[in-house]
């Protein structure tokens, strides 16, 4: 019978590894002894990571900060925290800052849930409600000791309650009205906690962040929102809507309960470019002395993941930042040179030369739709690494809803390409 990893629920994510977890554990584990230490380096949902963390020390790494908390939470989480317990630490503050807000939207709250009653024939008037929604350019009209300034009195830490960014920021868009003042309400009960508590504060992060990914009103992804411009596009947000995110959070509080385990190994996260790793004056460089294996899952297509995944960092920071264009993307978004066609060449050629540099295991994994030939990588693999193999996975993944990317699937099937490399 062969080896079975853990598993665990992730958020959606653009080229998960979920599905397969188990073969691509094996091989990483095949390849070290047992107890020896694995660097995840574009760690994304950590489910690499998690399936490794009970038969080898795992270091996780990635240059998204919510990411980081996901990998602070699966891997070194010790505590099991009951719903109870949860509501012992938050309500209180939740109920604080959700009444505050509460009574300043009680208008739009109500006219909300009217409209999330109506029949979907009648979508426009949904519609014309989010429309006419106020937004960061007038939040004074429903908070009046906030100044008319788009934000900017937030970031200079002038006013620190009640928390409202997502409520001005991401309501009736992403989520609802309700729902965004959900988010801030537990957002804000979270950063109460005391410092001490910071185990548990990432343990909540991380709960609210699959909560948001549970409950919003997208394709998969925050890149883009449904909008209520059909009937059948009316009924999808419906569905959406209904959910109640602060129920949602204390059902993963619960799921992280049941499901989290210690490890015997002490496990690392770390949020950083991966090219800072190898830079011989950064903190990380000293512990890449100890790493055995690198698994290099790199973004592989010209979409940046910090455009799909923007609401989830700016969940984390929390920092009011300035944003642009519909989807309300933050305005200093990370940028990856694997996901810009005229660099992914030179940027893998830089990151076999980085491994090689400190003559470690290498195993890259990357999708037959990526911006790159198998062929031109085992030809850059093999410019480094003196041992070279390469073998593929057929499987399915999320499109995050992408169209065109399905009528490819279908003339092309999805490959998962691995090359191991060693010298």
């Amino acid at each position: 019978m062969s080896e079975e990893f853990p598993k665990i629920k992730t958020i959606r994510y653009l080229g998960s590894k979920r599905k397969l977890v188990n073969r691509i554990c094996k091989l990483i584990s095949d390849k070290v002894a047992r107890g020896s230490t694995v660097l995840d380096m574009f760690s994304g949902t950590n489910c690499i990571s998690y399936g490794l963390k009970k038969s080898l020390r795992v270091f996780s790494n990635d240059a998204q900060v919510f990411s980081y908390i996901i990998a602070k939470t699966l891997l070194m989480n010790r505590d099991r925290i009951s719903v109870s317990e949860a509501k012992e630490d938050l309500e209180q503050r939740y109920w604080d800052n959700y009444e505050i807000l509460a009574k300043y939207y009680k208008g739009a709250l109500n006219k909300e849930r009217n409209l999330l009653n109506i029949p979907v024939e009648r979508f426009k008037e949904y519609a014309d409600f989010c429309n006419s929604s106020q937004q960061i350019a007038n939040l004074g009209n429903y908070l009046p000791q906030i100044k008319n300034d788009n934000g900017r009195i937030r970031r200079s830490h002038e006013v620190n309650f009640p928390y409202y960014l997502f409520t001005t920021y991401f309501s009736n868009a992403y989520f609802g009205l309700k729902q965004s003042l959900q988010i801030d309400s537990l957002r804000f009960a979270i950063d109460m906690l005391k410092s001490s508590n910071r185990r548990r504060k990432n343990l909540y992060l991380c709960a609210l962040i699959y909560a948001i990914d549970s409950c919003v009103a997208s394709p998969g992804h925050f890149a883009q929102f449904f909008t209520p411009h059909s009937q059948k596009s009316y009924a999808t947000i419906l569905r959406e809507r209904e959910k109640n995110v602060r129920a949602t959070f204390y059902n993963m509080i619960e799921y992280f309960c049941e499901n989290l385990y210690p490890s015997n190994f002490e496990h690392e996260a770390w949020c950083t470019d991966y090219v800072n790793l190898f830079n011989t004056s950064s903190k990380f460089y000293s512990k890449m002395k100890e790493v055995d294996l690198i698994y290099a899952d790199p973004p592989y297509t010209a979409d940046h993941y910090s455009r799909f995944y923007h609401v989830l960092e700016t969940l984390v920071e929390y920092d009011y930042p300035e944003v642009d264009g519909k989807g309300r993307y933050r305005g200093n978004r990370f940028v990856s040179n694997f996901s810009i066609r005229s660099k992914v060449y030179s940027e893998f050629e830089k990151l076999f030369s980085l491994v090689s540099s400190i003559r470690c295991k290498l195993l890259v994994s990357y999708n037959n739709d990526g911006l790159i030939s198998s062929k031109q990588l085992i030809e850059l693999s093999r410019k480094y690494f003196a041992k070279v193999h390469y073998d593929d996975l057929k499987y399915n993944h999320s499109n995050q809803g992408r169209k065109n990317a399905d009528c490819r699937k279908k003339r092309n099937p999805r490959k998962e390409y691995l090359i191991y490399c060693e010298n």
